[in-house]
């Protein structure tokens, strides 16, 4: 089984479903900049663990639905700048808490109608393979064939004149194998560039 929501505007929730495997949040940025990496920096009150060498990090002493202290927040930001993606574990959250704590990074995308959605404009949107009951959808059923474009690699809302500023994710129940969700960096791939490629795309906007 799997669900996911999610609320869009400045940030992006998505939430995700199917067999409880211990609640993640997790979110993405990946903007065209390189810049150095802090991890471990002792200053800080929250634990902080790289996931790839590139990339990605855990953090740990969080507790999302009791509510984080504005320094708190504000060294989960700087992690967030310094490594695109951020993963929290063991997080407990109903739709009120993830949302509220979305608008803490800027006001949230209203939604058009669609089939995350069940037709209803709104902040969160649900990618999910099974009824309420627990019964699997068919794949050929209209709200299967138009969740499976989330399969496609893509960047949340960058197609829009305001972009989101991120996309966080929360995994409700997921299946005890599969069902990954993966990251790339952009940042990590510019960088990777050599200084022709990059000259040729700097003033480029796709």
């Amino acid at each position: 089984h799997t669900t996911i929501e999610f609320t869009k505007k400045r940030a992006t929730i998505f939430r995700r479903s199917g067999q409880k495997s211990g609640p993640r949040l997790f979110w993405m940025r990946a903007p065209l900049l390189c810049s150095v990496l802090r991890t471990n920096d002792t200053s800080m009150s929250l634990s902080i663990t790289k996931l790839h060498p590139l990339f990605a990090v855990r953090v740990e002493g969080v507790d999302i639905a009791r509510g984080m202290s504005d320094a708190d927040f504000t060294e989960l930001g700087i992690a967030f700048e310094e490594h695109s993606v951020i993963v929290i574990s063991n997080q407990d959250l109903d739709d009120s808490a993830q949302t509220e704590f979305s608008q803490r990074f800027g006001p949230l995308e209203m939604m058009l109608p669609h089939a995350g959605n069940n037709l209803n404009p709104g902040h969160i949107s649900r990618m999910y393979n099974s009824e309420v009951d627990g019964t699997i959808i068919p794949p050929d059923d209209h709200r299967m064939i138009y969740l499976t474009a989330n399969r496609i690699w893509h960047t949340d809302s960058s197609f829009k004149e305001i972009p989101s500023l991120c996309s966080l994710l929360y995994a409700h129940e997921v299946p005890p194998t599969g069902g990954e969700t993966e990251f790339a960096s952009m940042r990590a791939a510019y960088c990777a560039l050599d200084t022709e490629t990059k000259s040729l795309i700097n003033d480029k906007v796709a």
